[in-house]
């Protein structure tokens, strides 16, 4: 690429300089005033600012964006989440918890073929035990393709390594969303198997939404934890974390927009019509009746519980911004993702929880950070992603303007470019939708088999 303003990842502000790559990745960065290499093809934007490609290190790719769980998903609906969120300005995210053998065979397309999604890293199912979350509420399809799976499953460990995941996720919540009490783990089977996942060289990574949750998230030592906590969390938690340098993935517009959107920003979902299929159109319409008549609790097909209370869910989220601003004031490292896609938490704006991250009181440097270099340490790839350096993935995202400046640069990306391989706008043609199908299909048959 010809000299133009870049901000690396790194470094505190946006410096001008040429970037070369090949095939393997960024080969060079050489300052404004030394010429191009003869061999490289140069690129110019006028008026735009390189940065690195964007982490999403919380995300469903098998979701579709409903407001009933499981809802509207069709074969593509995978690829649609996978090409509108890499159109973005996505180039890596991490699946935390879905059908093992669909998600794999994705991870698997998506490292051959750039151009169809982002780098692909995988959890496979969410280990939880029988009663516990999330297999209290999710839909009996899920729990039949094994998108949970119990911690004292003999099996467990050997599919793990089969399914070859990058990390392991644990349902660590001890009360439903509605409040009812839930089965929790004992110390002991919780240890010997966290024990075994790090032992395989894994990271393990924790749901928790609660000071208890936190809790046990600390004393078993989870390598971070993948939500906000909806608890005022106090000082001896606050410490603790800060001490083992603990990273949390705050997620706040996963929790706000169920009651945001039919309350405050309805004409926000209008301008989403055109990227959701009208099947999915339809029910967010049907969600919205619900909502409207529901009185003072959520409807009950949010997540198959009744009684919900939509002003207990503003209270909580009042509460995460505090918390949110305590563990930015004890120096506690964040990442950034969306959980998404859930009911308006779709795959194609992440830019709602940047929105929500700067109302908690985060900087645009804070939120930056979260984006690339925070999440590529939380995931552990570090050495790959999150920044743009010799040596690293040629993963970048051109922005019109200085992103420092002004954040919302981010949300209409210029140019996306995975590996070096300038993404399109095009959208998934009949062979994609062939793909689509025919790995439904290949990952039924060998769930059914093993």
């Amino acid at each position: 690429m010809a000299p133009m303003p870049v901000w690396d990842g790194v470094s505190a502000q946006v410096q001008t300089v040429s970037i070369h790559v090949n095939s393997q990745g960024i080969i060079d960065v050489i300052a404004q005033n030394l010429p191009a290499l003869p061999t490289d093809p140069v690129v110019h934007y006028q008026s735009g600012v390189l940065i690195p490609g964007l982490i999403n290190a919380h995300i469903h790719l098998l979701n579709p964006p409903s407001c009933k769980p499981g809802k509207g998903f069709v074969p593509t609906t995978p690829l649609t989440n996978a090409r509108q969120v890499l159109q973005s300005g996505f180039t890596t995210v991490a699946d935390m918890g879905s059908w093992p053998d669909l998600v794999v065979s994705y991870k698997t397309l998506f490292s051959k073929r750039v151009d169809l999604g982002p780098r692909l890293l995988i959890a496979g199912p969410i280990v939880t035990i029988p009663g516990g979350y999330p297999e209290n509420w999710i839909p009996s399809e899920a729990k039949k393709v094994g998108a949970v799976r119990f911690i004292n499953d003999p099996r467990l460990l050997d599919d793990l390594k089969r399914w070859q995941v990058d990390y392991i996720k644990m349902g660590m919540q001890e009360v439903s969303f509605g409040g009812k009490e839930l089965p929790f783990y004992s110390e002991e089977n919780l240890k010997s198997f966290i024990d075994q996942v790090h032992h395989q060289g894994k990271k393990f990574f924790a749901h928790a939404l609660t000071r208890q949750g936190y809790a046990l998230a600390l004393g078993s030592n989870a390598d971070g934890i993948l939500h906000g906590s909806h608890e005022l969390l106090d000082e001896k938690t606050l410490n603790a974390m800060a001490q083992k340098n603990m990273p949390v993935i705050p997620t706040v517009w996963v929790w706000k927009n169920a009651w945001d959107v039919p309350e405050n920003d309805l004409d926000q979902m209008y301008g989403w019509r055109d990227q959701v299929s009208k099947k999915q159109w339809d029910q967010w319409q049907l969600y919205l009746n619900d909502y409207k008549n529901s009185g003072d609790s959520f409807p009950s097909s949010l997540v198959d519980e009744e009684g919900i209370k939509k002003n207990l869910a503003q209270q909580k989220h009042r509460i995460l911004q505090k918390n949110i601003q305590a563990w930015k004031e004890a120096g506690i490292p964040f990442a950034f993702g969306t959980d998404a896609p859930f009911c308006f938490n779709t795959a194609f704006n992440s830019f709602e929880e940047i929105r929500e991250l700067k109302k908690a009181g985060l900087s645009n440097k804070d939120v930056l950070n979260m984006l690339t270099q925070n999440a590529a340490r939380f995931l552990g790839i570090e050495n790959q992603a999150g920044s743009i350096q010799v040596g690293r993935k040629a993963d970048m995202v051109v922005v019109l303007g200085d992103p420092f400046a002004d954040i919302h640069v981010l949300e209409k990306p210029v140019a996306v470019y995975r590996e070096g391989h300038l993404i399109t706008k095009a959208p998934l043609g009949l062979k994609e939708k062939f793909l689509s199908v025919y790995l439904l299909v290949k990952a039924f048959l060998k769930t059914v088999v093993s």
